[in-house]
């Protein structure tokens, strides 16, 4: 599950940003894997792209809702 996982250290520049900003944004994109999640949300059924992100980020048998 995690093998294409975005590293640590990219992960941790974009917190570094996040937490120094005189303006933060509300939310920040790590990783190729976050644009594509952001793209598949803005095109499916919002109760779909949960049971995506359960089945997928949670495992079969958790659910977000």
């Amino acid at each position: 599950m995690f093998e294409n996982s975005t590293a640590p250290e990219e992960v941790a520049k974009v917190i570094l940003k996040a937490i120094t900003s005189i303006t933060p944004d509300l939310r920040y994109l790590v990783g190729s894997d976050a644009n594509s999640l952001i793209e598949k949300e803005k095109n499916v059924p919002e109760r779909k792209f949960l049971e995506f992100m359960s089945q997928n980020i949670l495992g079969s048998g958790n659910r977000m809702y």
